[in-house]
């Protein structure tokens, strides 16, 4: 079953409900299916078929829902650009994976000339006009196609991560791989009442956290999908009232940007049943702090961890009602297998992932390799319930002294002080010297700052572990996804030794 035929199995089964929300548009899951169908017979009148690639250059909006929808349905590929990427980025992801087709908002089809474009705006669903060329014309295509792959093996998605080492690369997951981690999550669901709530789509549908988590998960689960393009706080606030959301996902920074922004009264997120962190580590301050917050304003739910990675459909694991375990990032999800390689004496070393829901390959793809397992470049361990606990990124092992020392580790530990909002641990080489430097979002100064940070991390992880350099930050840089960007603030260190001054 691809994943258009598992959420028109979950219409056939179950019946109708009111499954998006975006903007002033409403549609019922019968007629989200019939746009679905009408773009699918458009793109096959189009000459799109099985292993076609189709890229979408959209923001979330329902033209996007709609699309991966109607790709799936005729076998074709849907390749997610990031909406944010420059010209000169898009052209070149463009070449590299020969898409046949591009969908776009109308200020991006001016741009690619080069390619066939169908141009979409906010406002097709209101529009009468029938423009062949346009998303408009495709929402009313009158003939009919059916599905043509209704296998799961084939690629269904391909996404532009930053790969497990670093080096950006096409990720490309199959149906089997998205709706592996509808069924294995789906039993979270299990006490909701079927098309009453909704769901929050914040996360961009362009990262496997955003499709698959976000989107494929609560919609084929009898949850309705509100849809946003971009977050604002208030905007939630008045959504998760209004249109009874019960299920959010979101990266740290978004519910740091929910606590700095008061909701309108004391029973605000009493609909909020289910709520997952993903993307990066959660800080305990953070933590702690939405979750006192959540009780003030309603909410009798907390804020549960998780991991996962584009390669891995999203989810690997995750913290639930059901078992969750403080510190870690959750319970392994049935069906999956999360290992070790070459564990210390400790039981630490890298986490690899097999399994159903591991992705088909890199573009472009060795179609003769088997079933792959994913080298996460994550330091971590597992423990005898299947819990897993990360220590930090291969990658950004610092080795000084002979010490293998963990940057991830020294953030939870000054982040666990109620003064440090976040932090990030980042070292360079000098004159044959490494120096770690610790960045801080705090509102304390001075040598009462340094004092305390130095006597925190000595006495929970010892003196290996004590930074050279301590710098207090306004606001530390985040990446597209929300995550702090430690490159960046690797090429700053390299800046502040040369010049000594304070970043």
């Amino acid at each position: 079953m691809n994943c258009y035929e598992l959420l028109k199995e979950e219409y056939k089964s179950k019946g109708d409900f009111n499954a998006l929300v975006y903007g002033e548009l409403s549609l019922s899951l019968s007629e989200l299916l019939k746009y679905i169908d009408n773009v699918a017979s458009f793109l096959s009148a189009e000459g799109m078929g099985k292993g076609s690639v189709v890229s979408l250059l959209l923001p979330n909006c329902a033209q996007v829902i709609i699309a991966f929808y109607a790709l799936s349905k005729i076998g074709a590929v849907a390749d997610f650009i990031n909406p944010g990427e420059d010209d000169e980025v898009v052209a070149k992801e463009l070449a590299e994976t020969g898409a046949a087709l591009l969908i776009c908002r109308n200020d991006r089809a001016k741009v690619f000339k080069n390619i066939r474009t169908v141009k979409c705006c906010e406002s097709d669903f209101a529009r009468t006009d029938y423009d062949y060329d346009s998303f408009c014309g495709a929402l009313n295509f009158s003939k009919k196609c059916e599905s043509k792959n209704g296998k799961t093996d084939y690629v269904t998605a391909m996404l532009h991560s930053g790969g497990t080492d670093g080096e950006k690369k096409t990720v490309c997951l199959t149906n089997g791989n998205i709706n592996s981690v509808t069924e294995k999550l789906s039993f979270i669901f299990s006490g909701s009442e079927y098309g009453e709530e909704k769901s929050l789509l914040v996360l961009p549908v362009s990262h496997s956290f955003g499709l698959v988590a976000s989107l494929h998960l609560p919609l084929t689960n009898g949850l309705g999908i509100c849809v946003f393009e971009k977050f604002t706080p208030q905007k939630i606030y008045a959504s998760i009232e209004k249109d009874n959301i019960s299920f959010m996902t979101g990266v740290p920074e978004m519910y740091s940007g929910l606590l700095s922004c008061k909701p309108p009264h004391i029973n605000s997120l009493k609909n909020l049943r289910y709520i997952f962190c993903g993307g990066d580590f959660v800080n305990s301050e953070l933590e702690s702090r939405f979750n006192a917050f959540l009780l003030k304003y309603g909410s009798k739910t907390r804020l549960y961890t998780g991991y996962g990675l584009s390669e891995t459909a999203s989810v690997c694991c995750v913290n639930t009602d059901s078992g969750n375990k403080k510190g870690s990032v959750g319970k392994i999800l049935d069906g999956v297998k999360m290992s070790i390689e070459n564990p210390d004496g400790n039981g630490e070393g890298e986490i690899t992932v097999e399994g159903p829901t591991v992705m088909k390959g890199y573009f472009p793809l060795n179609e003769s390799r088997e079933q792959m397992i994913v080298h996460t470049g994550d330091i971590g361990r597992i423990d005898e319930e299947g819990f897993v606990f990360i220590l930090g990124r291969k990658k950004r092992l610092i080795v000084k002294s002979g010490y293998n020392l963990y940057p991830r580790e020294m953030e939870k530990c000054v982040n666990s002080l109620d003064f440090v909002h976040n932090s990030c641990a980042v070292s360079i080489k000098k004159d044959g010297k490494i120096r770690i430097f610790l960045y801080l979002e705090t509102d304390k100064t001075g040598d009462v700052l340094q004092t305390e940070i130095k006597s925190k991390i000595k006495a929970e992880l010892g003196r290996h572990y004590l930074p050279d350099v301590i710098i207090k930050a306004k606001k530390l840089p985040l990446t597209m996804m929300g995550k702090i960007d430690y490159k960046l603030l690797e090429e700053r260190s390299k800046t502040y030794e040369q010049t000594n001054q304070e970043a």
